[in-house]
């Protein structure tokens, strides 16, 4: 056998071809549409998942490039296509058992925004279906997203005008609540606080006129006992001024005592009726202070933030979907690490010469 029987075991050759140069900027991007580039490459790209059950093993990958910031599952929506209907049983298996669908993260160069995502497939016309049902799904998420945004622009533009409308009565009710409470802020005891300093110092006077309140009407319950006792004592000495004039003396004491209660308690019902009402007109008065400023920064705000998203829907219905890079699809021979072993070959002869690799392709008959 020669040396050169020897170094000759095995050849695998591999073919190997660039994608077509992608447009320059990412501004060349056309919208996706049902028609796109589908470019075959010989360079394979290597398997990165893994295999579950009896699940087929993938043979080629669908390369897509999406401007887009969503990147999150997207399986039941391509299930949901009518395209998912004409894969082959293989790749329903494979679909059913094994991770077909990845998110690679963001591409490079002038798509560095975009996402790179891969669709594994046990036939490379099953890739391209893939790939098809992949942005048509995509573009239905897109559509149903961008309808959310079309009602909540509808929204918007309703409350806008109902705040354009509420605005100038709200101002005017709140001028005339401000004009009260001012008046009240002018009061000595309130002239060196602030606003929430008042509200607190009012909260603060009504506890205690509560507790004065329960105060006097133990007091005067007391009182109205011992009049009532000087009272029957009265009718029981009647004619006998010794003992009648010190009870009268009593009764006039104690009769003076109940009207001082009572007048405690007349003040301090007035005073609790003026903090109560002075709170009330505090709430009042913030409650308007607050709606009167959402309403101006919704007047204010609605009409750019509308513009912005308004300028967003430019362009027939159809092209509102993510920018396909290229406007082209990259199928892939798939590389899998199990599909290979690699022999060691140590070459004897009379000459040393180096021990030989050789990458070989189990598959390969």
């Amino acid at each position: 056998m020669t040396r050169k029987n020897w170094l000759i075991y095995l050849i695998m050759a591999i073919s190997t071809c660039t994608a077509a140069k992608a447009a320059s900027e990412p501004n060349e991007c056309a919208w996706m549409a049902d028609v796109f580039d589908l470019v075959t490459s010989t360079v394979p790209v290597e398997w990165q998942g893994h295999l579950e059950g009896n699940s087929p093993e993938p043979a080629f990958c669908a390369s897509v490039i999406l401007g887009t910031n969503d990147w999150g599952s997207i399986i039941e929506q391509m299930q949901n296509t009518p395209d998912w209907k004409t894969l082959s049983k293989a790749q329903h298996e494979l679909c059913r058992h094994s991770q077909f669908y990845q998110h690679r993260g963001s591409s490079s160069g002038v798509y560095a925004d975009y996402q790179v995502f891969y669709l594994y497939a046990v036939t490379a016309e099953d890739a391209r279906k893939l790939a098809r049902v992949f942005l048509k799904a995509k573009s239905a998420q897109t559509r149903q997203r961008r309808s959310g945004q079309r009602h909540q622009i509808r929204l918007s533009k309703a409350r806008l005008a109902e705040a354009q409308e509420d605005l100038p009565l709200k101002q005017a009710e709140f001028a005339a609540v401000k004009q009260q409470y001012e008046k009240i802020k002018t009061n000595v005891r309130y002239a060196s606080l602030s606003d929430t300093e008042i509200a607190e110092n009012a909260k603060e006077t009504i506890l205690r006129m509560n507790t004065l309140m329960d105060e006097v009407d133990i007091d005067r319950v007391a009182t109205e006992a011992r009049i009532r006792a000087i009272q029957h004592q009265l009718k029981r000495v009647d004619g006998n001024t010794h003992l009648q004039t010190p009870l009268e003396l009593q009764l006039i004491q104690q009769t003076i005592e109940l009207t001082g209660f009572e007048a405690q308690k007349l003040s301090a019902l007035k005073t609790l009726e003026q903090r109560n009402g002075f709170i009330t007109l505090f709430q009042r008065y913030a409650d308007l202070g607050d709606q009167t400023r959402d309403l101006q920064d919704r007047v204010d705000r609605t009409p750019d933030w509308l513009a912005e998203q308004e300028s967003r829907f430019q362009g027939p219905e159809n092209v509102l979907a993510p920018p396909l890079a290229g406007n082209r699809v990259t199928i892939h021979q798939l590389q899998c690490p199990n599909r290979y072993i690699l022999i060691c070959i140590k070459i004897r002869c009379k000459t040393d010469l180096p021990t030989q690799f050789i990458l070989v392709n189990q598959m390969a008959d």
